[in-house]
């Protein structure tokens, strides 16, 4: 596991050498007298403010618009790529923090069950010990088939939201993750749009390549799902958690997802 906080404040160039391990899950070290290849498979979780006064999205915030840009185009696109859970946390509001308490919660062992049989469905499918982040892209149009409505949404998407084939394939193994969770065969298109609400800075850039309106079209189809359940986060330990009381399915479904596809995930 490497945490790395404040990601955009990191040398750009000691970033991009992240990429290569998030892609390969090793390293090559290149010297005059030869050249070494060490095992480097980690899961990466990364922390950034949403601009460089941390209040962008908030009347607080001092940022404009092209210094935020500035800022968030510290981070590469072939690195945001590799990055597959991408999350916007919103300021907490006193009413979440008051119910932190009150809210009933699901027992740690009841979400390692899941987990557990998530994996294993995973495991059946694909051979031991090949998690859905592990499959090779020419085994993904077998192991990942889409419903005649998800596949449609998955190419308006792809279009509106300039996604490269790296991202067009890290948004099927997520996919295909959310549907292992929901013991579902086949990737619905609500497995796919909360993938899809998943690449947070893609929908930026394509906003801005294409104007808002574009890029609410992938909203269209997550309002539904999702849109009102991603208010509150904070990070415990090594996952992000939802604080409000009525929103612990995202909660769980977040967790699972980090826990069963074992990703890089970047929150801002």
């Amino acid at each position: 596991m490497l945490f790395l906080d404040e990601f955009p404040e990191f040398r750009r160039d000691v970033l991009e050498t992240l990429r290569q391990p998030l892609e390969d899950g090793r390293v090559t070290i290149s010297r005059v007298a030869g050249q070494v290849t060490y095992p480097a498979r980690f899961q990466l979780i990364a922390a950034m403010n949403p601009c460089e006064c941390g209040w962008h999205g908030t009347e607080r915030c001092t940022c404009t618009k092209a210094a935020v840009q500035q800022y968030l185009h510290r981070l590469s696109g072939p690195l945001l790529d590799r990055i597959d859970l991408q999350v916007a946390v919103q300021p907490v509001e006193y009413a979440a923090l008051a119910a932190r308490g009150q809210a009933s919660e699901e027992h740690s062992a009841d979400i390692r069950a899941r987990v557990l049989t998530a994996r294993e469905r995973q495991y059946a499918r694909q051979g031991a010990d090949v998690c859905n982040a592990a499959i090779p892209p020419p085994q993904l149009a077998e192991h990942c088939p889409l419903s005649a409505d998800a596949s449609r949404m998955f190419a308006a998407a792809f279009q509106r939201l300039g996604l490269t084939a790296r991202a067009h394939d890290r948004v099927l193994r997520v996919a295909r993750t959310i549907a292992d969770l929901a013991d579902s065969s086949v990737i619905e298109a609500e497995h796919l749009a909360e993938a899809l609400q998943y690449r947070s800075l893609d929908r930026a850039a394509g906003s801005r390549q294409l104007g808002e309106k574009s890029a609410d079209y992938v909203y269209k189809f997550t309002i539904t799902v999702i849109s009102s359940k991603f208010d509150h986060f904070v990070l415990i330990s090594t996952y992000w958690f939802v604080l409000s009381a009525n929103q612990q399915p995202v909660r769980r479904k977040i967790q699972c997802l980090i826990l069963s596809l074992a990703v890089p995930v970047c929150l801002r």
